[in-house]
């Protein structure tokens, strides 16, 4: 599948600069045995190179800042590093970093800033893919005029939430997720080409659809053939038999009125979300929505509507 998604948005990632900077897991708590008489496990001291990451960040965040402010700037960032315990390695990724991208690539982050990018880029397995396409949104950024920045800001953010749902909910393939985890974010968005085809196809389509502004073209039953309206999957494939049993003529439309207010209760408790909300709770409400399309299609079959 040569004309996919890296086609079309992975240009950007040649628009920006990262250093290099090295990963490492956090350290992990003393186990220890579960009887009474365990001694708890001694607290990790802080990391020298808090003050070295604190420098550095304070300087990416506010060049040119008064020597007082960048004072107490730095003095802030270095006791959230110590009151974090970050690692010597987590430090000196921070310390290390050159500019604003290669330092959303250490986790945990320091800075309110910065903080804020790193929550939206998420942990677990699919952070690597979401830093990836923060690379690829700023680069894409970069190349728009200001005029039309703002909307392209809240498409790329639908693309975002398409993304993260398709990742969080669809088999990708070990060998997308294996490429995304040991390619450089920087050319990793091409490893998206290894997802597998049948979930590719329609991920393609979605994301396309999320930055054109547009509903996606999928075929009824296809895989991911959810409107990208909540970013959790199965409420919005709910969203789409509800849309799908609204407008069946073979019931009368009295009946179908009837039938939708037996789901309101269903719906209610993730229906008041803002879709950003919803997107963000993962698949909590997954068995719920599940539950309700289920309902849905079986009072559709009771009056004709299949």
């Amino acid at each position: 599948m040569s004309r996919t998604i890296s086609r079309w948005l992975v240009p950007a990632l040649a628009c920006a600069s990262l250093a290099a900077c090295s990963k490492s897991e956090p350290s992990g708590g003393g186990g220890g045995s579960s009887g009474s008489a365990a001694a708890p496990a001694p607290a990790r001291a802080p990391s020298e190179k808090c003050h070295d990451a604190a420098v550095s960040i304070a300087s990416l965040m506010a060049p040119g800042a008064p020597e007082a402010e960048m004072t107490a700037k730095v003095a802030e960032l270095e006791t959230e590093c110590k009151t974090k315990l970050l690692t010597d390695a987590e430090a000196t990724c921070l310390a290390d970093a050159k500019d604003h991208l290669a330092a959303i690539r250490c986790h945990p982050v320091l800075g309110a800033e910065l903080g804020e990018v790193d929550a939206q880029i998420g942990t677990g397995k699919c952070r690597p893919v979401m830093l990836a396409m923060y690379i690829a949104k700023v680069g894409q950024l970069q190349r728009i005029p200001p005029e039309h920045r703002q909307e392209a800001i809240m498409r790329l953010g639908m693309a975002e939430q398409v993304l993260r749902e398709s990742c969080n909910t669809e088999d990708w393939g070990k060998e997308a997720m294996d490429c995304f985890n040991q390619q450089d974010p920087m050319t990793s968005f091409g490893c998206i080409q290894s997802v597998k085809p049948e979930i590719l196809a329609s991920l393609d389509e979605r994301l396309r659809a999320a930055v054109e502004g547009r509903e996606p073209e999928l075929e009824a039953g296809g895989a991911g053939g959810a409107i990208a309206a909540t970013g959790v999957r199965e409420c919005d494939l709910y969203l789409r038999a509800k849309k799908k049993f609204a407008g069946c003529e073979a019931a009368p439309e009295s009946a179908r009125k009837t039938l939708l207010a037996t789901l309101v209760p269903l719906e209610q408790p993730w229906q008041t979300l803002r879709p950003e909300a919803l997107a963000a709770t993962g698949e909590a409400f997954a068995g719920v929505c599940k539950s309700a399309r289920d309902q849905l299609t079986t009072l559709a079959a009771s009056v004709g509507c299949k």
